[in-house]
């Protein structure tokens, strides 16, 4: 529990938008069965540390995902509105843990989704959800449309 890792946090400027944006990327994987196994193996530690009573396990998992999904986290940033921001343990002890662990669940997914081969398809359907959900400006859905449709962005993925 000692290692700089433990004291990060997820944070939006709007979090109740980045809350439902990550939930709508996971219903995107589910109902587009795109790359929905990977995701969902690759997020299994976050959803068992959901159910756990032991915050400490959760602190723990939280921690271990920030770090492997960092770089991931600070390159989306312009489309989550989510960054990984350093703050005592104290302050980690204060957050709801089961929304971070529920937002890093997302960035799984949305990870999955960006270097999956049916992107096209998760992207047309998230954009659906997305407007449904009446969180999202046209403006919002257009800059994740090309976000995602950027090839630079792309061959930077496939380095990850």
């Amino acid at each position: 529990m000692e290692s700089s890792t433990m004291n990060a946090t997820i944070q939006s400027h709007d979090n109740s938008q980045s809350v439902e944006y990550v939930k709508l990327i996971v219903k995107t994987s589910k109902e587009t069965h795109a790359m929905n196994s990977s995701a969902q193996r690759k997020a299994q530690r976050l959803v068992l540390a959901k159910k756990s009573s032991e915050r400490t396990d959760k602190i723990q998992v939280l921690q271990t995902y920030i770090n492997d999904y960092r770089q991931f986290i600070e390159s989306t940033s312009q489309i989550t509105g989510l960054r990984v921001c350093h703050i005592s343990i104290e302050d980690i002890l204060k957050i709801d843990l089961d929304e971070q662990l529920s937002i890093m669940e997302g960035i799984v997914y949305l990870k999955e989704a960006l270097n999956s081969k049916v992107k096209i398809v998760f992207k047309q359907c998230l954009r659906k959800l997305m407007k449904q959900s009446g969180f999202f400006t046209e403006a919002q859905l257009d800059v994740i449309d090309a976000f995602m449709d950027t090839s630079k962005h792309d061959r930077w993925l496939h380095h990850m």
